[in-house]
């Protein structure tokens, strides 16, 4: 754990050097922090730090998710946020997350077709 949180910190370190010389928009990172099975409590602590660099940095926003509704590129009801809204994903659970074969082909044309983070 200790480990990954110093490596996204090292990250954000360095990135902040580039932001500072060119002036970009915030990029918005969407967090999924929820399994199946066992929930381990550094998840938590984990996805905290993640949001928390991003906003000390001014690198990133950060949505948090415990679900997978908004693995889409569909509209959502309520204009409630879909993968077209994102810059990247990151994963960050103790279990699998429950995806449909349209979200995960959604998910890998996010990467693939649109070139986003993951």
């Amino acid at each position: 754990m200790l480990r990954i949180t110093s490596l996204v910190a090292c990250l954000a370190l360095g990135i902040r050097v580039e932001a500072q010389t060119a002036a970009q928009p915030m990029k918005q990172l969407l967090v999924l922090g929820e399994g199946k099975g066992y929930r381990h409590e550094a998840v938590s602590h984990a996805i905290a730090t993640i949001e928390r660099l991003g906003r000390e940095t001014g690198l990133w926003t950060t949505t948090i998710r415990t679900d997978t509704e908004v693995l889409t590129k569909k509209k959502l009801e309520y204009n409630a946020k879909n993968l077209n809204n994102f810059d990247a994903v990151l994963f960050y659970t103790g279990g699998e997350l429950e995806m449909d074969p349209e979200q995960k082909a959604a998910l890998l044309s996010f990467v693939h077709d649109d070139g986003k983070g993951f």
